[in-house]
């Protein structure tokens, strides 16, 4: 009998709470796991502590509270599951053995054992294989937590513009706001994230003031999707030179699915919906802006051609595949 045990920082924790938890590591990438073994009605535990009964472990993020002990408490359950002749699955969907962020010792240990990575892209698993050529590794793509919202034609006098994400990617929209374009067309930016990308950007100097009406919301499962409401485009920044560029699609599938005409950096994951979206510059963001409604044919072509890929049931049934 399959025993599941998700690492995952806390005690006992519900798998409902992986559902409305602020990580999106936590939603997207370990959601569909338990709704996999729900499905398949396999006994499945939550928390820092693997029970001696458990037949698969699947390392979630362990973040950077308390990491100078759960790390160490982590990677020796590990170690003793892998004696035992456990399978351990490791969900890695940020490349923290490039970074040099606090979780880095964490993973460069579990690199030496015998674990299976999980990654969200084949080009993280193109660049995992480079430097661990023993590596097995399987690629699961995030989840798309969100119904598709059907592109809105008919803009009037203003166009608001959608940017959502993790506070790491903070910089990413300040080098935006430098060279946003001035435009005819009166244009408001809406940011959605944590406090934490707030104060990054009202902590930062900006020798010139940006040609946009910025308003901030704080981020909740609820309220993303209540923009994209009133929004008529997105914008996904990013950098092509930093580990950021194994990020996964997510951004950008979510952004269309909401509706949303995308100007983002053409990060290789989304290489393959080249078609739906506008490369990164001021030029093409100062057309989005100008002229949202003649990008929204686009849209409506990825929503119909993607509307079952990132489902729950198509996600869970590849989790099933490399555990069952």
């Amino acid at each position: 009998m399959l025993q599941l045990h998700i690492l995952y920082p806390g005690a006992n924790v519900a798998p409902s709470a992986l559902f409305s938890s602020t990580l999106a590591s936590a939603r997207m990438r370990l959601g569909p796991l338990v709704h996999a073994s729900q499905e398949r009605f396999l006994p499945l535990t939550i928390g820092d502590t693997v029970p001696p009964s458990t037949t698969h472990v699947i390392v979630g993020k362990i973040g950077g509270a308390d990491i100078e002990n759960r790390a160490p408490h982590w990677l020796h359950q590990i170690a003793t599951a892998l004696e035992d002749g456990t399978r351990v699955f490791v969900d890695y969907s940020d490349h923290h053995l490039e970074t040099e962020s606090v979780m880095t010792p964490f993973y460069e240990q579990l690199s030496l054992l015998s674990c299976d990575f999980v990654v969200p892209t084949t080009g993280l698993a193109q660049r995992l294989r480079t430097k661990f050529k023993s590596l097995v590794l399987h690629v699961i793509e995030d989840w798309l937590e969100y119904d598709m919202i059907a592109p809105k034609v008919g803009v009037a006098d203003i166009t608001r513009a959608l940017w959502f994400g993790h506070p790491s990617n903070a910089r990413f929209l300040i080098d935006l706001l430098y060279i946003w374009p001035a435009t005819k067309r009166h244009v408001e930016l809406k940011i959605v994230s944590t406090p934490q990308t707030l104060n990054i950007i009202n902590g930062h100097s900006f020798s010139k003031i940006p040609n946009v009406e910025v308003s901030y919301t704080p981020w909740s499962l609820d309220v993303l999707p209540k923009l994209a409401n009133v929004c008529h485009c997105a914008v996904i920044p990013s950098d092509l030179k930093s580990p950021k560029r194994f990020a996964s699609n997510n951004r950008l599938v979510t952004a269309l699915a909401l509706g949303l005409p995308t100007v983002a950096t053409p990060l290789p994951s989304y290489e393959e919906f080249g078609r739906y979206f506008s490369a990164l510059s001021a030029e093409t963001l100062a057309q989005v802006l100008e002229d949202p409604d003649s990008h929204c044919d686009s849209v409506s072509a990825f929503q119909s051609h993607y509307a079952k890929r990132f489902t729950l049931d198509s996600l869970s049934s590849q989790w099933q595949r490399i555990i069952v």
